[in-house]
This record gives C-alpha cells, structure tokens and sequence, in this order.
C-alpha cells in the first residue's frame, strides 16, 4: 500500500489554524465584514457614522467634504488586521513638547507630559484635525487613539496581544 500526502499513517489530520473558529472570527471582525462572534449572535458589518450636526471651534468637519471622510475610512479599514491599522493610526498622531507651561495649584492630576496633533489624508496630504473628528473618520474610540498615542510616546509600536496566551485547557 502506498502512503499518500492525503493519508498518512497515523490517521490524523494536519492543523490548519486558518480555519480555526477563533481565527475566522478574528480576521473578519477587522474589515468591517458581518460576523457571528462567540456566542453565536450574528454582528452585522460596521457603517460609516455620519458627521455631527454640530462642528468643533477650527471647523475640521468642513476641511473634510465628504469625498475623503469616504476615502480615510476606506484606506483605514481596507488593511487586513490590527497592528497595521494602529500602525498606521500611530502615523498620523504626532507627539510634541508642551510649549507652555502655567503655574497652576495642582489637585490630585499631574501635568501633562507632551501633546498630541492628530492628522487625517485630504487628497494625499495631511491636514489637521481635532480627537472629535479623527476618532469619527476613522470610526474607532478616543481609548483606541488613547492607547496608540500612549505607545507612540514611548518609542513602541502597538502589537494585538488578544489570544496570545496559553490555554490553561491545554495538557501538557
């Protein structure tokens, strides 16, 4: 009898970690595709929100027709998984020194250690904007920018640490 790739002689099939429930879910909730998460609810795809009624004091929603709110939420979620997206976050949040510093009583807060200027593409350039507007073009959460800004201050580049644990079911 001849042993195939197919069958081989212990039975077992090989691991496929791609087809993983886990991993399929993983991969699909980054680009906005509808998944069904663990609990078997079906979550359907991620819609761009519309720009508020109301704009900030430097107007950012009106620097951005809606052409590019379009085109930054597509460059943003057409990247296939986690750590390019707050990758390419972290590129268009810059950190600098605080110009000035007041002498204020302080209660309980420490001062602030820099500051952060946050950018959006307009026709392949950046243009300012404030955390209000970044956070709803890109369609993410002020403690999502928060953590990649964190990171960015401190030299380190954001890695996605979900599932990289060991399985406490695991025999060894």
């Amino acid at each position: 009898m001849e042993i195939t790739e197919e069958s081989s002689s212990s039975g077992k099939r090989k691991a496929n970690p791609l087809n993983y429930k886990r991993n399929v879910i993983k991969k699909s909730r980054v680009p906005r595709k509808p998944y069904t998460n663990y609990k078997g609810d079906s979550i359907p795809s991620k819609v761009m929100p519309p720009p508020p009624l109301r704009s900030c004091n430097a107007k950012c929603f009106e620097k951005l027709p809606g052409k590019e709110f379009d085109e930054n939420y597509e460059r943003f979620y057409s990247l296939d998984n986690k750590d390019s997206q707050d990758m390419f976050l972290q590129g268009l949040i810059n950190i600098r020194d605080i110009q000035r510093r007041r002498a204020r009583v302080q209660i309980g807060n420490k001062p602030k250690a820099y500051a952060s200027v946050y950018h959006v593409y307009k026709r392949s350039v950046k243009e300012k904007v404030c955390l209000s507007a970044f956070t709803l073009v890109y369609g993410i959460t002020p403690g999502r920018v928060r953590r990649v800004r964190d990171l960015g201050a401190l030299g380190k580049s954001p890695k996605d640490k979900r599932g990289k644990n060991p399985s406490i079911n695991k025999l060894r």
